[in-house]
């Protein structure tokens, strides 16, 4: 069946294919929206990221020094060597030490101890932490933790950003009163970059809409040829099983002989007594 006979049969029953088509807008229409509460909602869901940074570090500035005051360089022939820096008695950690603190830092902020007291109640999915890496081949990490959190808009993976940052600033504070470290030695949790707005990951899916049209418009393809078949137009069968014209050979098929026309033959008259006295 060519396009031509298609558009034939789909115009005939018109009437049907646009009241199938309706329903598949209708259809659509309603996989997408649904009526709530509140009036017309969108059907599905939405995925949003939010990304704060924290900065692990200690008090006094340890970034901001050339030479750390309080660390002691011994040398190579056993003498010691003079305390270097200004004096005071801050003593610095190792700065290796705090990309090491970031990596642990970063699995205690999905642990059950600080999701359990956010309010809501986020699972292990909805929090990705992990330290800074610079350089993107896994060997050098900063002493920054990158903390994610996904929700289902963009006002909640904010605001589950931010309870998730101080739930984990709570427990380690918590830890250092119940072991009463010293303020100079504590490492401190400090937020270098807020998430003033969220990503979109992924939107609300437009598949059941658009498997609700199409399924309409295959129905409606296949009933307007269904009926065709069963109530063809007048003549359309006649002229589907007409033999070919003739091509000038008599028998419709090119391959016949040429008809004669020379006239009927002539039949010869039976022999008489006489044609017998011959012999």
């Amino acid at each position: 069946m060519n396009l031509a006979r298609h558009v034939s049969v789909l115009w005939r029953f018109r009437a049907l294919v646009a009241a199938f088509l309706l329903l598949g807008i209708g259809l659509a229409f309603l996989a997408a929206f649904r009526f709530g509460p509140d009036g017309l909602e969108r059907r599905g869901s939405e995925t949003w990221q939010a990304d704060t940074q924290i900065l692990v570090t200690q008090p006094g500035f340890p970034w901001g020094r050339a030479v750390l005051p309080g660390v002691t360089n011994k040398p190579t022939d056993g003498t010691e060597a003079p305390k270097t820096g200004s004096g005071s008695d801050q003593q610095f950690a190792d700065p290796g030490r705090f990309a090491s603190l970031a990596l642990l830092y970063s699995v205690l902020s999905l642990s059950d101890q600080v999701r359990d007291n956010l309010p809501e109640k986020p699972t292990a999915e909805q929090l990705t932490a992990q330290p800074y890496d610079l350089t993107g081949n896994g060997n050098t990490f900063l002493p920054i933790i990158k903390l994610g959190s996904l929700a289902s808009t963009e006002a909640g993976a904010i605001a589950l950003n931010e309870h998730a940052t101080a739930g984990l600033q709570k427990l380690i504070s918590g830890q250092q009163d119940d072991e009463k470290i010293d303020d100079s030695e504590r490492v401190e949790l400090k937020v270098i970059k807020k998430p003033e707005h969220a990503t979109l990951i992924s939107g609300r899916s437009t598949t059941p809409s658009i498997l609700a049209f199409m399924l309409c418009g295959i129905i409606a393809l296949a009933a307007a040829h269904i009926l065709e078949a069963l109530r063809p137009r007048p003549g359309a069968k006649q002229r589907d099983e007409d033999p070919p014209a003739p091509n000038g050979n008599g028998n419709g098929n090119g391959h016949g002989h040429l008809p004669d026309h020379r006239g009927p033959a002539r039949v010869p008259a039976p022999p008489t007594a006489s044609d017998w006295s011959r012999v």
